[in-house]
């Protein structure tokens, strides 16, 4: 079994699976001038690792830093960036490394990593920082292929090929506005879909992220279906509850996803009211005179302040009387005067005045507009999208972002923008940083070969490495840390995944013509299928090192070619070697 030969290879795991590849391991570069500095791909490396800002004008914040450089080999990038003296002297600036002052353009050469210094001075102070310069063979910027992977649930070859027509930024403006998206053929895909067993609500969810061209609406509805955490299993009791749980989940989600990219307000006030929310955290047992804090309590820990965000107890049992008689009547969400406390209560500092359900819906309104639940959402969705530790300067520009668009139809786009174009999120130590989480990586190996499949067999996958959708006990909802989801064993249960989605090729788990899916991506020798997974499936360039034990494995003794009757398994054996690497389980 080629498990048992990859259990040999473990030493490459821990700490953080130890990054992988020289090109992981660049330091973050910024680069600042008053006037263009135009430059293409070259060769000739440089073994100027980057230094740290000089003495002097950075500590009056003179430089004002930009992200790395991603350029295709051959191509030609233009910079004009800014800076500013606090002194208001003239600024001299000067460049080294493979850029000189009197060079303002290099040769066409090699790929590689390069650096460019540059230096700033007004004659009474100077600085100067480096700047790292990608230089790709392939038809993608690294910057464009970090971006589909963290705003997407995996690359495809198709949308590697949309990606290279749109850029980046066209890609990126396209996923924020994703009524402008052509989805039909997903529409056509899972009409008719029933969720009459669990199994079916859970195919229904992966196949959203498989197939949907409206990917980051995708990863939203995710992330925010995780945020507002319910547990299907608190639907137990009578048999109409039991009937009604998996259309109860899906209502839930569709409301979620309508909103995913909207307002924040408008997601709040509709996870309130959800049947489902209503059930799981006991509002349909909070009444006057008898009230429940559960939801009282989860609502501020958890779906806004955060549970360091300032709020004390009493605020927890104001809100629990504030929301007595949220009820359910037959199994719809209906508020009940009869079992509602209209006596004025203090909340956060605000005077709730006497009455009914509008009183819970100025607490939503509070703490939709408040400046912890801005920094606590702000948090979680930097994590999600650039780091495990959130950096704090982008969470407090994301969260002002967050407070003035509070109102708008947009907001929640507007903070992804923020965030996805930010200095932070393009800082070459966040590409593949991020360790995928189990529904992450069972979608990316389906996405990665584009295989059809009706997601059924496809959940027992997510659940065997540790998420059962819509079965999480805790109000926390699934962890973002990559640390919950990475151990030896976790990473040998991964392999046991691939192996089964590769070698059971059926609706139910996934079908793959390997042969075809290489011939029509121009891949069909040993070297061109290599360079292929590598590029594609690793994000990697193919190195000697990386490419040649692939080519080895792949060849065998007496070579490959497409037309041997071996040929599928052994592409196959190959995938599931490519897809053990510590690369493929980042994003």
């Amino acid at each position: 079994m080629l498990i048992k030969t990859m259990k040999k290879n473990m030493g490459f795991l821990p700490k953080k699976l130890k990054k992988f590849s020289k090109q992981h391991s660049l330091v973050k570069a910024a680069l600042a001038s008053s006037a263009a500095l135009t430059f293409a791909g070259c060769g000739g490396g440089d073994s100027n690792n980057g230094g740290a800002p000089g003495a002097g004008l950075t500590q009056s914040g003179i430089l004002n830093p930009i992200a790395d450089v991603s350029i295709k080999e051959g191509g030609l990038i233009t910079l004009t960036p800014t800076a500013t003296s606090p002194t208001g002297r003239s600024l001299t600036f000067s460049y080294s490394g493979f850029m000189t002052s009197n060079t303002k353009q290099t040769a066409i050469g090699d790929a590689g990593v390069y650096s460019v210094t540059v230096s700033v001075n007004d004659g009474v102070a100077s600085d100067s920082l480096n700047v790292k310069v990608i230089v790709y063979s392939g038809n993608i910027t690294r910057q464009a292929e970090h971006l589909v992977r963290r705003i997407t649930f995996g690359m495809t070859p198709t949308l590697y090929n949309e990606v290279d027509a749109l850029g980046a930024q066209g890609f990126l403006d396209q996923q924020l506005d994703p009524s402008s998206i052509d989805d039909t053929a997903f529409t056509r895909r899972i009409a008719g879909a029933t969720v009459n067993t669990r199994t079916e609500l859970r195919a229904l969810m992966l196949r959203h992220m498989i197939f949907s061209k409206r990917q980051l609406l995708e990863v939203m509805t995710w992330f925010w279906d995780n945020h507002f955490n319910t547990d299907i299993n608190s639907l137990r009791g009578s048999q109409e509850r039991l009937d009604a749980q998996n259309n109860f989940e899906l209502s839930e989600n569709n409301g979620i996803r309508a909103e995913a990219l909207g307002n924040f307000r408008n997601l709040l006030g509709a996870s309130a009211k959800s049947p489902t929310m209503v059930l799981y955290l006991n509002s349909a047992q909070n009444r006057k005179r008898d009230s429940n804090e559960n939801y009282a309590r989860e609502l501020l820990e958890l779906h806004t302040m955060g549970v360091n965000g300032g709020y004390t107890d009493l605020d927890v049992e104001a809100g629990a009387e504030i929301f007595t008689g949220w009820h359910l009547t037959n199994l719809v969400f209906t508020f009940a005067p009869d079992q509602h406390n209209t006596d004025p209560q203090t909340y956060l500092g605000n005077n709730i005045p006497t009455g009914g359900l509008e009183q819970g819906e100025q607490v939503l309104d509070i703490l939709s507009r408040h400046t912890a639940t801005a920094q606590f959402i702000c948090s979680k969705l930097v994590t999600l999208f650039v780091n495990d530790t959130p950096p704090a300067s982008l969470v407090s520009r994301c969260a002002s972002t967050f407070q003035s668009a509070a109102g708008d139809p947009d907001q929640i786009s507007q903070v992804l923008r923020i965030i996805l174009t930010s200095v932070e999120f393009n800082d070459s130590v966040n590409n593949l940083a991020k360790v995928k989480t189990p529904v992450e990586f069972v979608t990316s190996v389906a996405r990665g070969l584009e295989g059809e499949s009706d997601g059924s067999r496809l959940t027992s996958h997510v659940s065997s490495i540790g998420m059962r959708i819509y079965e999480n006990a805790l109000p926390t909802g699934w962890s973002e840390k990559g640390a919950d989801w990475m151990s030896s064993g976790l990473l040998l249960e991964r392999l046991k995944v691939v192996e089964n989605m590769l070698r059971v090729n059926t609706s139910s788990n996934l079908q793959t013509d390997l042969l075809t899916y290489f011939r029509s991506n121009g891949a069909t020798t040993s070297d061109t299928i290599v360079d292929f997974m590598i590029q594609r499936l690793l994000g990697e360039t193919p190195t000697a090192a990386l490419k040649q034990p692939l080519v080895t494995f792949l060849d065998g003794a007496n070579g490959f070619n497409l037309t041997d009757n071996d040929a599928v398994r052994r592409l196959r054996q190959t995938l599931e070697l490519v897809m053990s690497y510590p690369q493929f389980q980042y994003q």
